[in-house]
């Protein structure tokens, strides 16, 4: 499990590097903590939503998170953190507590890739502020959906590459739309629906841009 995620992020990294290179901008840093059991757990300066106290990541800890606060080696932005016990349920169908209804790797891969399309946008922004230009600014849902978007876009070139099987897109599919806003409760991630559409969008494209554009993303959720 520790391997396959580390794979993950190093795949996801080298993909967004040679991106930023293609804009002329700077490889985006971050670090990652895979927290295994029996590892001393991780505390992250951000927190849940209603809490102040920081979080303190173990391997049972039930949510994976990015968090732009934390600066876990010297010239990196931003932290990404993946408790192994939670995201081996990914395989039989459990995903951050909640039943999916097609479990698999592919499920803890694009949860992955979303906590990197996180640093991704955080990243564009930094970067393109530093050089005197803008990029958009995201509040809830838009945070979330647009970091589902760039975990399509992950996910088209890993298609390309030849990395995925025969049901690992509809693994993905399900693992988002299993975490989706339930109707009635906050809605800060987007509902089930929405959760999907953006996953396709940057896998796909839209009329406008084709399969693995990020500037997909952006015009779709950027407004």
């Amino acid at each position: 499990m520790e391997s396959y995620l580390a794979d993950i992020v190093l795949d996801a990294n080298r993909v967004w590097t040679d991106y930023f290179k293609q804009l002329g901008l700077d490889t985006p840093r971050v670090t990652y903590t895979i927290i295994s059991p029996g590892q001393p757990a991780a505390e992250s300066q951000c927190a849940y939503p209603g809490q102040e106290a920081p979080l303190v990541v173990t391997a049972d800890t039930p949510n994976a998170f990015y968090c732009s606060k934390d600066e876990r080696q010297a010239g990196f932005r931003g932290a990404i953190y993946l408790p192994v016990l939670t995201m081996q349920k990914m395989w039989t169908g459990t995903v951050l507590g909640r039943p999916s209804k097609t479990g698999g790797d592919f499920a803890a891969a694009i949860i992955t890739a979303h906590e990197f399309g996180h640093h991704i946008v955080d990243e564009l922004r930094l970067q393109y502020k530093e050089k005197g230009f803008t990029y958009p600014e995201f509040t809830a849902p838009w945070t979330e959906l647009i970091a589902d978007c760039m975990a399509g876009v992950w996910a088209a070139t890993a298609y390309r590459s030849g990395y995925l099987d025969d049901g690992d897109f509809a693994e993905a599919e399900a693992a988002l739309e299993a975490i989706g806003d339930a109707p009635g409760g906050p809605a800060d991630h987007g509902t089930p629906e929405e959760r999907v559409r953006a996953l396709r969008i940057g896998y796909s494209g839209t009329g406008s841009y084709g399969p693995g554009q990020p500037i997909a993303c952006t015009s779709t959720y950027g407004k």
